[in-house]
């Protein structure tokens, strides 16, 4: 800043460090700080200071410049200035108006950025930005599924009972002699008889012989190592 005038006398402004309990005491008074400087000054160079005192102004706001550790400690480490604190600034500079101009505009045209989150050991965490995996959908069972299957059971089950109903006699085993029929030829005369009577699909043969069995009531037996239904005969 350029030098200030009074009385044909120059002065220039300076920074001066206060300890805060002095400038307290000093703020309750209400003493000039440049006059009690100047003063004091003057006595030590032997200078006359009443002579050409400081002209009569509000006292100004004092200056305090600030260390870069203590600025970068100030705006919590993010080598940005935090919104509400202000920058610190020489008054001695000559380009200092200049600057305040440029960090104005700058603060106008910026982007807002979203804050990060600083962790306990002073690292910088920025925001998780990462898209989340999409929750698997459970859909409803299929309707059409679930009638098919019985269907098919019920389907087939017709088709062993008409089978049983119309070709294969049951008989007494005290009064007739009872009756030995191969499980083997069962099946196949069960086969024969689902392709004449256009029955598709045909039920296997584990599925004919359980309905036999558990359904029908028909007793097996092993006669000369053939496994074999009996107490029956075929039309």
């Amino acid at each position: 800043m350029t030098a200030k005038k009074g009385e044909g006398v120059q002065w220039r402004h300076t920074s001066v460090l206060i300890r805060a309990d002095i400038f307290a005491h000093v703020h309750e008074r209400g003493l000039n700080i440049s006059h009690e400087c100047n003063r004091a000054l003057a006595d030590l160079v032997g200078i006359d200071y009443r002579q050409q005192q400081l002209p009569e102004e509000a006292p100004a706001e004092p200056v305090i410049i600030a260390s870069e550790q203590k600025t970068a400690r100030a705006t919590g480490g993010l080598g940005q200035e935090n919104g509400s604190l202000r920058p610190v600034l020489n008054a001695d500079d000559p380009t200092t108006p200049g600057t305040v101009l440029q960090q104005k505009k700058d603060t106008a045209h910026r982007p807002r950025q979203k804050s990060a989150v600083v962790s306990g050991a002073g690292q910088i965490k920025e925001p998780d930005r990462t898209p989340q995996p999409a929750q698997p959908v459970s859909l409803p069972r299929s309707r059409t599924r679930e009638k098919a299957e019985p269907a098919k059971m019920k389907g087939r089950e017709t088709a062993i009972r008409r089978f049983v109903s119309t070709k294969v006699v049951r008989t007494d085993a005290e009064s007739s002699g009872g009756g030995v029929v191969p499980k083997d030829e069962m099946y196949q005369r069960f086969v024969r008889w689902c392709r004449a009577n256009s029955v598709s699909p045909v039920p296997d043969r584990r599925s004919f012989s359980v309905a036999l069995k558990n359904r029908f009531v028909i007793q097996e037996t092993t006669v000369n190592n053939v496994p074999c239904w009996v107490n029956v005969t075929m039309k």
